[in-house]
């Protein structure tokens, strides 16, 4: 019941989060294929135009790379989390589903804090003091024995999981 309940509660999140999405993004006004009735081979031609013309933009391939290797990183890191706690620590499935939600909360303090940040000295300084703080949590884990220290854990991950979107979100480059 309790990982039914971390769903409902997740459902909620996006839902109150989606909202200015929904209401702000405006649409398209005219669809971006051409309306053959074919939307598989419309689909893969517009995939292989993309293709040949992102050569244009370096910046942004960089980015996307980057973005791709990190984010992997990250995503990574959370999913083998309550691995770790399950079969290392031999923490109950209460205490994940808590730490997993506070991990949420506390990632609304770390994305105000970074986005300001990211606002005053640029992104990159923000970005790499994040990557050295998950460099700090892996290796902390690594000497990980009680439960109080997977939530010391989930804390420190909580600041640095939202505020790396925020700080992602301030990176200007030009295509």
């Amino acid at each position: 019941m309790g990982m039914r309940f971390c769903f409902l509660i997740v459902s909620l999140w996006w839902a109150i989060f989606a909202l200015p999405t929904f209401y702000f993004l405006k649409g398209h006004k005219k669809p971006p294929f051409k309306k053959t009735g074919n939307y598989l081979k419309e689909g893969f031609r517009i995939f292989f135009q993309t293709i040949k013309e992102i050569g244009h933009y370096r910046q942004a391939i960089k980015f996307l790379i980057a973005f791709l290797i990190y984010n992997e990183g990250v995503q990574t890191v959370i999913v083998m989390a309550t691995v770790f706690g399950t079969a290392e620590l031999l923490l109950k499935e209460t205490t994940l589903i808590g730490v997993l939600l506070m991990v949420q909360f506390i990632g609304i303090a770390g994305a105000l804090f970074f986005g300001q940040m990211g606002q005053k000295i640029g992104a990159k300084r923000p970005l790499l003091i994040i990557l050295t703080i998950w460099i700090g949590v892996t290796l902390y884990a690594f000497f990980m024995k009680k439960t109080v220290e997977f939530w010391i854990m989930g804390v420190v991950v909580g600041f640095i999981l939202f505020l790396k979107k925020k700080a992602v979100s301030f990176l200007n480059f030009t295509p």
